[in-house]
């Protein structure tokens, strides 16, 4: 009997063990986005917090700017957006949309928080790559509804 008793116990044991070490694993809202699944979100139109601007963002790689929501109902064109993940980064270029002709420097995005209707980024401004003149701020854009 002190056998079977010994066994249940070590039974239990391992038991329990695994069932803590269930306890401590978890599934952790803030992990990073993977580029399909950040890319896929994009997708859409935004608004930026805080400004006017309303952002086309398209699957392909392209999009639009609008200076304000009246301007984007009247689809007066602002700039035009060439967009590309590269290395934990969105590299996003803007160009006039009259010409095709990018304007000089570029953002480098990196996402901080992502939902289906929020992101934050930690936007990266180059004014020039021979300058060597950066600008670090923090945009939110919110997904634009009537």
């Amino acid at each position: 009997m002190k056998h079977k008793l010994k066994h249940l116990q070590s039974l239990a044991a391992v038991a329990l063990y695994v069932i803590m070490g269930l306890t401590f694993t978890s599934c952790s809202d803030d992990d990073e986005p993977t580029v399909d699944d950040l890319t896929k979100v994009m997708v859409g139109v935004w608004t930026q917090d805080g400004d006017d601007d309303i952002l086309v963002i398209n699957a392909d790689g392209t999009g639009e700017g609008y200076d304000d929501l009246i301007d984007f109902e009247a689809h007066d064109v602002y700039y035009l957006i060439d967009w590309s993940y590269n290395d934990g980064y969105i590299e996003m270029y803007l160009a006039d949309p009259d010409t095709g002709k990018k304007w000089s420097g570029y953002d480098e995005l990196q996402p901080i928080s992502v939902s289906q209707n929020r992101i934050e980024w930690k936007r990266k401004r180059i004014y020039h790559p021979s300058y060597n003149k950066e600008e670090i701020d923090f945009w939110t854009w919110k997904r634009y509804t009537k």
